[in-house]
């Protein structure tokens, strides 16, 4: 029978809550000494203008996260003495039917989304409406597989510390919700604060991001595999990256760029259209698995 390791009982040794504090914490520091070992090195090393290619930027960007897993690597062998792999679920890997699950029904909903597009100029001015700049196809083509490698390394280094280490960590010791499920999310919406780009919508871009972060770790712990999660996660971010950038320093690798006021109520529109599709995503996922599980009852 397949161990819960997300299950409350599951009260293994290394799991006191003293020890996730301290794991925490270590990896703020480890992933602090990793970014400036790698950035300061990368200033040395290669010429100014080859850093200020925006593209090579953003690979470079989400390719350092690569030090989280590096970092919650050290820590699961050194202060919980087990394999960094069983942060991913019981069976120590990806469920790639669950994976690809999520992936399915997270492009599905995004695309029937499109519809409202047309609408949108009934709901707002056209001062609010975004400008949209296509790149070439030549151009944006070359840096697709590149960017959905280090995407998939980003994705998954945020889904092994929210939902994989800190949820396990959490529901070992708490049965409470508002515990293994909210702390979190929490700590994933604070992670996502970012003023300088939305202003007036940072509460609700990073409440965005909570939500999201119950969502997965809801299927997460029914699931007992990060594999919904990341599936949701790794479309969600590729949508954002490459296909339909929001005029930002992350657009450089978007086929469709964006451009409109973030602080607007256009852009909250946005963040709350897109809280609403994941909670769809979410609502299909959770009634496909409650009804394999119970088919796998009988």
């Amino acid at each position: 029978m397949e161990e819960n390791i997300f299950n409350y009982t599951n009260k293994e040794k290394k799991t006191e809550f003293w020890r996730t504090i301290l794991g925490f914490l270590l990896f703020i520091v480890l992933i602090s000494v990793f970014y400036a070992v790698i950035f300061y090195g990368w200033a040395i090393f290669f010429h100014s203008s080859f850093l200020n290619n925006p593209k090579i930027t953003i690979i470079l960007l989400f390719g350092s996260f690569i030090t989280w897993h590096l970092a919650l690597l050290i820590i699961v062998k050194l202060l919980h003495k087990r394999s960094y792999v069983s942060l991913i679920g019981a069976k120590k890997k990806l469920n790639l039917k669950q994976f690809l699950l999520a992936i399915f029904v997270t492009i599905s909903i995004s695309l029937v989304s499109l519809i409202i597009i047309p609408f949108e100029s009934i709901l707002f001015s056209q001062n609010y409406l975004p400008r949209i700049e296509m790149s070439y196809i030549k151009d944006w083509l070359p840096w697709v597989l590149p960017a959905l490698f280090v995407i998939f390394i980003q994705v998954s280094a945020e889904e092994v510390l929210f939902r994989g280490y800190l949820l396990q960590q959490l529901r070992a010791r708490f049965c409470s919700y508002w515990i293994w499920a909210i702390i979190p999310s929490f700590l994933f919406g604070i992670a996502h604060y970012d003023f300088s780009t939305f202003e007036n919508n940072t509460f609700i871009y990073m409440l965005n991001a909570f939500v999201f972060g119950v969502l997965a770790s809801i299927l997460t712990v029914q699931s007992n595999n990060i594999s919904y999660a990341l599936g949701m996660h790794f479309i969600n971010n590729i949508i954002g990256v490459l296909f339909f950038g929001l005029g930002d320093t992350l657009s450089d690798l978007s086929l469709v760029k964006s451009y409109f006021d973030k602080t607007g109520i256009y852009m909250t529109y946005i963040i709350l259209f897109q809280t609403a599709l994941q909670i769809i995503t979410f609502l299909i996922l959770f009634n496909w698995l409650k009804r394999h599980k119970n088919k796998a009852k009988f």
